[in-house]
């Protein structure tokens, strides 16, 4: 089922249904220890590999189901 809705807006506002684009910022995040050991399921930094497979298991999971996981931002940080 596709995503009817790949981005939501709003002033100031920007999420994005996750897709391999955002694989650096979310591998910067993943791998942050500070960020991991309050937000990660294991606590733990993952991977490259780790964050690149959760990614295609977050795209999959919005190509079969029509929703999912966001990436949110402000206007400014968006390419």
């Amino acid at each position: 089922m596709p995503n009817p809705i790949a981005t939501l807006t709003t002033a100031r506002l920007l999420a994005e249904a996750i897709t391999p684009l955002h694989f650096h910022d979310l591998y910067r995040l993943n791998s942050d220890p500070k960020v991991v050991k309050t937000l990660a399921s294991v606590g733990k930094p993952l991977s490259e590999e780790a964050n690149r497979e959760q990614i295609e298991q977050y795209v999959a999971h919005w190509r079969q189901e029509g929703f999912g996981y966001w990436v949110f931002g402000d206007n400014y940080s968006f390419p």
